[in-house]
């Protein structure tokens, strides 16, 4: 595979497992628009631990931040229930 070509693919891969995952969730009458900003947030927060504690090794940093994105998840989903982000507009 020539060199551009796998540059290409390695930075649209992550993109394209969560693109499917939506799809299922989007498939099955559920819109979830967090997933985006929670992928943010793990993003930041791994950058943040490998920055800020430089003696730990990076998958450590990578598993703390996805962890605590995945922590927050339960959050995200009550607090949407809870608006009631996801109800479908009333019909007159």
């Amino acid at each position: 595979m020539p060199g551009n070509l796998r540059n290409v693919a390695d930075q649209v891969s992550v993109i394209a497992i969560i693109a499917v995952g939506m799809t299922m969730v989007i498939i099955t009458g559920g819109i979830d628009l967090s997933v985006g900003s929670l992928l943010a947030l793990s993003a930041v927060l791994t950058a943040w631990l490998i920055q800020r504690w430089s003696g730990i090794h990076a998958s450590t940093g990578v598993l703390l931040g996805a962890s605590m994105s995945t922590s927050s998840r339960p959050l995200s989903g009550r607090t949407t229930r809870r608006l009631h982000q996801n109800d479908p507009p009333a019909s007159e």
